[in-house]
């Protein structure tokens, strides 16, 4: 605590993504010190807000997907299925880098579209644009929900009515 107290004097608010970020964005400076490297791209293009935006909406429609994916999977094949496809979903990414070229694992891994460094901005870059990533998050979701609306109105729900 007393470390950060004596900081605190000298430490600068803005609402940019900071000199640290944007130098180790603009520099090699992350590989000298072993950190994870910054897309340049993602920092001159979004501000802080909207990339986080863009990120936690990428996370949302996954989460969505993976539960709309579960139940229609539980609901009208299986017990237990959904599970099985959610799996299949998760490992998609390692499946794909294993046995095919990362640039195809990009348009087939959900799961790599948390990331939106891996978005093609303007025809640059190896993955899917924004429209792509998005439009296969709603034809999924709705095709899973119409088909689970549609398995509930067939299915008998076994209810029994009490005396």
């Amino acid at each position: 605590m007393i470390p950060v107290l004596l900081v605190f004097p000298n430490v600068g608010w803005e609402t940019g993504w900071g000199k640290v970020i944007s130098t180790l964005a603009q520099t090699n400076a992350a590989y000298t010190f072993d950190q994870e490297p910054l897309d340049y791209l993602i920092i001159s293009r979004f501000s802080p807000q909207e990339a986080m935006g863009l990120t936690m909406l990428a996370i949302w429609c996954l989460s969505v997907m993976t539960g709309v994916v579960s139940y229609a999977g539980n609901f009208l094949v299986h017990r237990g299925f959904g599970i099985v496809i959610n799996c299949g979903i998760a490992l998609t990414a390692l499946l794909l880098s294993k046995f095919s070229n990362i640039t195809i694992g990009y348009y087939c891994a959900p799961p790599l579209w948390m990331n939106i460094a891996s978005y093609k901005w303007q025809g640059y870059g190896n993955g899917p644009s924004m429209a792509y990533v998005y439009s296969v998050f709603a034809i999924v979701i709705g095709a899973c929900t119409i088909l689970s609306y549609l398995g509930i109105r067939k299915k008998d729900l076994n209810f029994v009515e009490e005396i």
